[in-house]
């Protein structure tokens, strides 16, 4: 069959859903033929150059708003990758396109807001899903990357054509190369903790209480933080070297790492930490068990889905989830790759999409697509709390960023009955009062005295 991957793709930067569009291309053109229309070559393309079906995908570059989206052959299917874009142009423009070539359309569904708002620490507002939405009025197949996304999918997009597919699609690591890596035994673990992070449109993902992680355990240990994109606000990478240095901990900082190197590091290292509030599927608990390391994550249904051999803590407690890392690394090594093949290897992920690829063509085209004149999506959206005149928003402004971020977290926390109103309130004296008063010296001893008359 004739099928393309539609997608935008940022300049020299790392995206878990562009990865996941390459590797999806990838696992197409094993079988198939295999447009890839984009407006950049992904940075991370050169990874998968030991693949058979990697010379297989024509990689076709247009414009920024796909205004020039078009080819001279048939095309049987389009894999459609969304982004959060105020301008709706790349999204009618790939809808003029299937209809033009009578495809069958998929959206690929990382997240939904009913389910995203449902455990992360910062909301967003639904709007940002408005082009979303618009694309799933025409799709023959709403692909979501896991089984709990699907779940939610269900519920969200409740305006789909009548012959609409429900289905989930595990997105596969590199697993060539992590195979090449694990089977490596010049690799050895070595006393090194890693964990993945991004600033930028992440407040969910915990990156602001890095500083906050360190434990008398990890003393002599080097803790990796590796970076996809951006570096570390400067007073939060001002934060984590100080407080690494009070118990004794190297820090290296790793920044766009190859497939490669990405994957040594996962080897060497004998735990990751991933302290995210939500995840669509969750990369890099999944790299870690690929890899034979152990994991501490908060507990969350998609994780508890895809990692199945993780060590978990309740979602919001961090006293917890730093004793699980004192757990973790005074005990005896342990498996943790029991499983994991069938969720993240890339030949699983060619036998799921050739079976969604299988329906699709066992079904018509969706009549909607012939006529786009209901069309109906606003301008753009941003996320909700960021409107200038809110009250979220004067707040943030007040306390500051990194304050705000703590403060909403321990909210969540309180919400989740994590603990009680009087911790709240002693939480926020201290992160909105104290801390500002009093040096961070003289604010770590205060917590540190609280912890041992809390017992």
């Amino acid at each position: 069959m004739n099928i393309t991957v539609i997608g935008r793709n940022p300049a020299n930067a790392y995206s878990g859903g562009r990865y996941y569009a390459w590797i999806l291309a990838e696992a197409i053109a094993k079988n198939h033929n295999l447009i890839y229309f984009t407006n950049a070559c992904p940075m991370f393309s050169n990874d998968f150059s030991s693949y058979e079906s990697h010379k297989k995908i024509d990689l076709r570059l247009i414009d920024d708003k796909f205004n020039d989206l078009n080819c001279e052959e048939d095309i049987d299917i389009i894999f459609f990758i969304p982004g959060m874009d105020n301008d709706n142009s790349f999204y009618k423009n790939t809808l003029k396109f299937a209809q033009r070539k009578n495809a069958h359309l998929v959206l690929i569904n990382f997240e939904s807001p009913n389910w995203f708002n449902k455990y992360s620490v910062i909301q967003r507002d639904e709007k940002l899903w408005d082009n979303w939405l618009m694309m799933s009025q025409f799709a023959s197949c709403i692909l979501s990357i896991s089984k709990e996304g699907d779940f939610y999918a269900k519920d969200f997009y409740n305006n789909v054509p009548d012959s609409a597919i429900f289905d989930y699609c595990y997105p596969a690591i590199n697993s060539k190369v992590a195979d090449r890596i694990y089977s490596d035994c010049s690799i050895a673990k070595e006393n090194r903790i890693i964990m993945t992070a991004r600033f930028s449109l992440s407040d969910h993902k915990g990156s602001y209480n890095i500083p906050h992680l360190f434990c008398e355990e990890m003393r002599g240990y080097t803790f990796v933080l590796i970076l996809g994109a951006g570096d570390v606000p400067k007073n939060i990478k001002r934060e984590i070297e100080e407080r690494a240095s009070q118990y004794g901990v190297s820090i290296e900082y790793k920044h766009t790492l190859s497939d490669q190197k990405k994957f040594i590091e996962f080897k060497r290292a004998k735990l990751l930490l991933f302290p995210s509030f939500f995840e669509g599927y969750g990369y890099p608990p999944v790299e870690a068990q690929y890899l034979n390391t152990a994991c501490v994550a908060f507990r969350i249904p998609v994780l508890e889905e895809t990692s199945p051999n993780i060590d978990f803590a309740v979602l919001g407690d961090w006293e917890q989830f730093k004793a699980k890392i004192g757990n973790v690394l005074i005990r005896e090594e342990r498996e943790y790759r029991e499983g994991i093949s069938e969720i993240a290897s890339f030949d699983s992920m060619v036998k799921k999409i050739n079976l969604v690829i299988s329906k699709l063509a066992d079904n018509p085209v969706p009549s909607e697509l012939k006529d786009m004149s209901s069309i109906n999506v606003s301008s753009g959206g941003s996320i909700g709390d960021r409107s200038p005149n809110s009250a979220k928003t004067l707040f943030r402004r007040l306390v500051g960023f990194e304050s705000y971020i703590l403060v909403r977290q321990d909210y969540h926390s309180y919400r989740c009955g994590t603990f009680g109103i009087a911790t709240f309130s002693l939480k926020l004296f201290s992160n909105l009062i104290v801390k500002k008063l009093v040096s961070k010296e003289t604010h770590s001893k205060i917590l540190e005295i609280y912890k041992i008359i809390k017992g």
